[in-house]
């Protein structure tokens, strides 16, 4: 037997590769079998090599190690990423993973997961980092020629579901079926079967090299959320067959600047990729050949309002975000329609001067554009509220930052200034805290331009003639933190 560096067996990778999904399948069936007949969630997502034609004609010998080093390597990223996925299948040069989706906010995690998961392998390959954990009897001139041939890539996609088990004698409109097919004494094949799932099969034609598509529905829950929002990107309407009763459907692309080494997506696109791409071309040319309001590509959060007033979705889609619900909440009683996604606002000061900094949120926001906030960020269930708080604003803003705690208690929480609640719709309701947080080092702001198109710093002489567009009670939180802040220094 020959491994490679890593300890992975080179000897039949291919084959090795698929048999190793076996006992996974098994697992996946024992279960789904543990379920009720109720229904759940599932977030499909796949990884495709791209040019693995090409690649396995001019490197005939290695192909199959390169190819199975690289399934290898998704689904160590996968396991470690998103340890809820599981392993459900590998078609040719394919491999495809489903993780049960328990509340909305693993939507916009698991989803920006799987772009990293591409983007991570993808950088591996393209380095040549990748085919340094080759064989370690594959001679060095192979290794350098393999790196040099630069030809294999991945590409993505990403879908959704309400899944229910084979059986169920009470089918609604949008189920999907998970069965069971005994194919040997000792092995069973696990399937997923409905118009959802055919859909993610016809949306994966239309990705490309390093390209997340998403399905519609997907698109949609991710788009309840500024900062996954400013991810999606319509890139072409299809007719994909059997889908939407030949009906144009949105192809839309998932597109992380942070994950993607900070390049936004209009500077993405490789130099000569208008010319090698149908959907490129089409998309930089705004889809001349249908003649589409520009707002159809430009902004996606009314073109995916407008799609699901035109294609009569609303019900299928509010169908979908109560099933994303846990077993335990079940059992609980809790009812979907009262689940809490709790908003966690920092107003952020200078230790030295008591100076506070603001925030004008872009004109592209959904919410309250054009007016001036102090951030936001989203409790976590993995992590406490001041860590979140903290992660959140490093990211939004590039500052290292200290949440305030209340330290006369054992269990130390921020110290909250006020709660809020902003209506999102007619079924749901944002509600928040307010707390304080102190810049560590106010030297070093950088705001992402997709949420906040300018910051600035106030003092407490200037709450009272402050007149510009603000959120609500906007002044009333800047009188308080003020307050606080005089007690904590």
């Amino acid at each position: 037997m020959v491994k490679n560096k890593s300890g992975f067996d080179n000897s039949k990778p291919l084959q090795r590769f698929s048999e190793s999904i076996v006992k996974q399948k098994q697992d996946i069936g024992s279960r789904r079998e543990e379920q009720d007949n109720s229904r759940w969630v599932e977030l499909f997502f796949s990884f495709d090599v791209v040019n693995s034609s090409v690649y396995k004609t001019i490197n005939y010998f290695g192909w199959s190690s390169v190819l199975s080093l690289v399934f290898h390597k998704i689904q160590k990223h996968t396991k470690s990423l998103i340890p809820e996925a599981e392993l459900w299948r590998v078609l040719g040069d394919e491999v495809i993973f489903v993780a049960r989706v328990e509340d909305e906010n693993d939507i916009h995690i698991f989803v920006d997961k799987v772009f990293e998961i591409l983007i991570n392998v993808i950088g591996q390959i393209k380095s040549g980092k990748f085919f340094e954990e080759l064989s370690s009897d594959c001679a060095q001139r192979d290794v350098d020629l393999m790196k040099l041939q630069n030809v294999i890539s991945l590409k993505g996609a990403a879908w959704i579901a309400i899944i229910t088990k084979e059986g169920n004698k009470e089918l609604k409109p949008y189920d999907n079926i998970f069965e069971k097919y005994k194919a040997k004494a000792d092995y069973e094949i696990n399937e997923y079967l409905g118009n959802d799932i055919d859909t993610g099969f016809r949306i994966k034609n239309k990705t490309e090299d390093r390209r997340l598509v998403v399905s519609y529905e997907l698109a949609y829950l991710l788009s309840t959320r500024t900062d996954s929002l400013s991810c999606l990107n319509i890139v072409a309407y299809d007719r994909l067959k059997g889908i939407w009763s030949g009906d144009l459907y949105p192809v839309i692309w998932y597109h992380n600047p942070k994950i993607y080494h900070g390049i936004e997506f209009r500077d993405s696109f490789y130099y000569s990729e208008r010319e090698q791409s149908e959907i490129v071309r089409r998309y930089l040319d705004k889809e001349p050949k249908f003649k589409l309001d520009d707002f159809l590509y430009q902004e996606v959060k009314k073109a995916l309002d407008k799609i699901k007033l035109d294609r009569n979705l609303t019900e299928k889609l509010e169908t979908i975000r109560e099933h994303i619900v846990s077993k335990d909440q079940i059992n609980k009683g809790f009812s979907p329609s009262f689940l809490l996604q709790l908003h966690c606002v920092a107003v952020c000061y200078c230790k030295n001067d008591n100076k506070i900094l603001i925030m004008k949120r872009s004109k592209e926001r959904d919410k309250f554009p054009n007016m001036w906030d102090f951030g936001c960020a989203k409790a976590n269930k993995g992590t406490s509220l001041s860590e979140q708080i903290e992660i959140e604003y490093k990211k939004d803003f590039l500052i290292d930052i200290e949440v305030v705690l209340d330290n006369s208690r054992e269990d130390k929480q921020p110290i909250p200034i006020a709660l809020y609640q902003i209506p999102e719709d007619e079924c749901h309701t944002h509600k928040g805290i307010i707390t304080i947080a102190s810049i560590k080092d106010s030297s070093k702001i950088e705001i992402d331009k997709r949420k906040y198109s300018e910051y600035r710093w106030i003092v407490e002489s200037e709450v009272e003639t402050f007149e510009e567009p603000a959120i609500p009670d906007f002044k009333d939180t800047l009188r308080k933190a003020f307050k606080i802040i005089k007690k904590t220094n």
